[in-house]
């Protein structure tokens, strides 16, 4: 599919940069929670962010970004940022779907079933779309939600303005920011210490945002404490699976 326009519309700075889109065309951008869109830098390169905002809010899209000196893509968007007006966007993919709830197909069983949301750096974008979506569709249902959000240096990255509403809606939401990165990283022992109350349920769904390190680090701990492996969803599985 070809590429679609997108006004630039907001560039928050900071460590991590959360950039904000107006779509033109709607149609060709529909998208579920938990899916990415690529910024095209030039006739031969993209670089590949997820949505961190929900369905919902389209025109609008956002996406979380954090700049890695040296790294070329990374150096591209900055320079497209500092001048462009209008950006072309890839259509959303991705096989990490959170689509907002059927009320006439989906079992009551799925639509109340406990959901884990750990998202680590800018995999928080992908739990911040689930959440807006949650909060938009179905607001009674956030109490099913369970995030925890991680952060190595930047516990600004995990901010996000609907979050005390996502809480008074009954969502329960944890920050850790913890530069670790073995097991001994506080993200990793919250895990520990809450895995007995998802592993036996036959409908948990688990989303795992951020990069492959983390994601298998947070599976390896999740399964060794009893959680099913079909339960866990993540990218990475797709693009950096394991040998």
């Amino acid at each position: 599919m070809s590429a679609i326009r997108a006004r630039l519309a907001e560039v928050r700075l900071g460590a991590t940069l959360r950039i904000s889109f107006c779509i033109a065309d709607v149609d060709a951008f529909r998208f579920d929670a938990g899916q990415y869109t690529a910024i095209q830098l030039d006739n031969e390169h993209a670089l590949t962010l997820s949505i961190a905002s929900a369905p919902s809010r389209l025109p609008m899209v956002r996406t979380l970004f954090r700049p890695t000196p040296g790294d070329p893509s990374s150096d591209a968007l900055l320079e497209r940022l500092k001048s462009a007006r209008t950006l072309s966007l890839a259509p959303p993919a991705g096989d990490v779907r959170w689509p907002m709830p059927d009320e006439a197909t989906q079992p009551s069983t799925d639509r109340d079933a406990p959901a884990l949301l750990v998202g680590a750096g800018t995999g928080a974008a992908q739990v911040f779309a689930v959440l807006e979506m949650a909060l938009d569709c179905c607001p009674d249902r956030l109490g099913r939600f369970d995030a925890l959000l991680l952060a190595a240096d930047d516990a600004s990255q995990l901010e996000h303005e609907d979050e005390a509403a996502w809480m008074a809606a009954g969502a329960k939401i944890t920050r850790v920011c913890d530069s670790a990165t073995d097991d001994t990283n506080a993200g990793f022992q919250w895990l520990r210490d809450r895995a007995d109350q998802w592993c036996g349920h036959p409908n948990l769904r688990v989303l795992l945002g951020g990069s492959p390190p983390f994601v298998y680090a947070a599976h390896d701990v999740l399964v060794s404490h009893g959680v099913r492996p079909d339960a866990l969803e993540s990218d990475v599985y797709a693009y950096a699976p394991r040998a």
